[in-house]
């Protein structure tokens, strides 16, 4: 492992630190408590919360949870030997790292069976999030325009709009594999101005009132589209500030934004409606 580490840092050092600015330490911390906040809110998180046996269990998974990510520094040390040993990998290329090492060290036969591998292991997390994905805009966008539709029919529209999604996705990945980080950013700037009201409503003496509730959501999603049309930062909006403020991530921002405005509304309208 030292060896290994001692050959990307004179190879690709970068790979090994975080920028002094821009995503810096700050930018990374910021942005893991932003993702955290919003895990649970991702609709197909909640088939695990629904199906859980107790309450005990629930919260023991959720501690066990943070351990999945240990697996990642099996993929980060794949990175760095494919760094070493396929010289001049860049953009697109990349991807096709543990491939590429694969071919270089095993047979044919056994390379294929990494490759089967790799592909089960992205089937089961996409399946459920386009699963998720689907019966959502079938059950809240589609029955809107047709609410007398059998049951038949909207598995009929689930199943094609989880094809479409599919291919949506597929065309990313082949031609702008770069931007979906840019997509799973945005998208928990998005998800996780659900997370306020609702970890609120966990409370035995919620104060929170339902125009609170719904008046921070509005007030994070319009600012997370705003952020998300014109691409603006912390650092743009003080431009005065320490880097260390400048590089927090925006979605963070807009959180607490959310936050202030459920508190206020929320503590303007109690005496008139009754706690969500």
């Amino acid at each position: 492992m030292a060896s290994m580490l001692q050959g990307v840092s004179a190879v690709k050092p970068q790979l090994l630190t975080l920028p002094g600015v821009g995503m810096s330490v700050t930018w990374f911390i910021s942005t893991v408590v932003l993702s955290t906040v919003g895990f649970f809110m991702w609709p197909n998180a909640f088939l695990s919360t629904f199906s859980a046996k107790s309450d005990k269990a629930l919260r023991r998974n959720s501690m066990m949870l943070p351990l999945y990510s240990l697996m990642q520094l099996f993929s980060i040390m794949v990175a760095f030997t494919a760094v070493l040993s396929i010289p001049g990998l860049k953009g697109a290329e990349g991807d096709l790292g543990l491939i590429k090492l694969a071919l270089q060290t095993f047979d044919p036969w056994f390379v294929g069976l990494i490759g089967a591998a790799g592909l089960l292991g992205a089937l089961v997390p996409c399946s459920v999030l386009l699963i998720a994905a689907s019966s959502m805009l079938t059950k809240n966008v589609y029955t809107s325009f047709a609410p007398a539709s059998s049951d038949l029919q909207l598995a009929k529209v689930a199943k094609g709009i989880t094809l479409l999604l599919a291919l949506v996705v597929l065309y990313f990945t082949l031609n702008a594999g770069s931007a979906l980080i840019t997509f799973y950013l945005m998208s928990y700037n998005f998800i996780t101005q659900l997370a306020p009201a609702l970890f609120f409503s966990l409370l035995k003496n919620n104060f929170i009132t339902r125009q609170g509730a719904i008046s921070g959501m509005v007030v994070g999603l319009l600012l997370a589209i705003y952020v998300g049309m014109t691409n603006m930062t912390t650092a743009a909006l003080f431009p005065a500030m320490p880097s260390f403020i400048q590089d927090i991530n925006i979605g963070l921002l807009i959180l607490i934004l959310n936050l202030v405005t459920m508190l206020i509304v929320s503590s303007i309208t109690k005496p008139k409606d009754v706690a969500i």
